[in-house]
């Protein structure tokens, strides 16, 4: 299109994919309407520490729990996630805590929460900068 007082070419919007990239805009998503996924943390030996990762997960949009009873011993920080649970979100919850992209097994199939067992090599005072980036 040409404006007739200057001649100056001006290309016209599309309404249809304006249309759609605004509503992608306002409404988001299905992924970010799904909900976070659940993490139950089992009580850790070291006294606060269960209480920061389940803080830690809270910020990084995750919902999680403290899990009430006796501590759990742990070998090794451990994140346990249901069959089906897809990689992405696994890999998001390991950075979260600042656990290696190995620290995970496969949790029940009867259940959709996972868990987070925290073992002496936890630290909740890690910096973010120092993990992997992922692939």
């Amino acid at each position: 299109y040409r404006v007739p007082t200057s001649g100056a070419a001006v290309l016209l919007p599309k309404p249809g994919p304006i249309r759609d990239l605004l509503t992608d805009a306002l409404l988001g998503s299905a992924e970010e309407t799904r909900p976070p996924p659940v993490v139950q943390v089992l009580p850790s030996e070291t006294a606060g520490v269960a209480e920061l990762a389940r803080e830690r997960l809270v910020y990084a949009g995750f919902d999680a729990y403290l899990a009430e009873g006796a501590t759990v011993p742990a070998t090794a920080s451990r994140l346990y996630v249901p069959p089906g649970t897809p990689t992405d979100v696994t890999a998001r919850l390991l950075g979260a805590l600042g656990l290696p992209p190995d620290a995970w097994g496969e949790g029940d199939p009867a259940t959709e929460e996972l868990l987070l067992a925290l073992g002496p090599d936890y630290d909740p005072c890690f910096q973010p900068a120092s993990l992997p980036t992922p692939p």
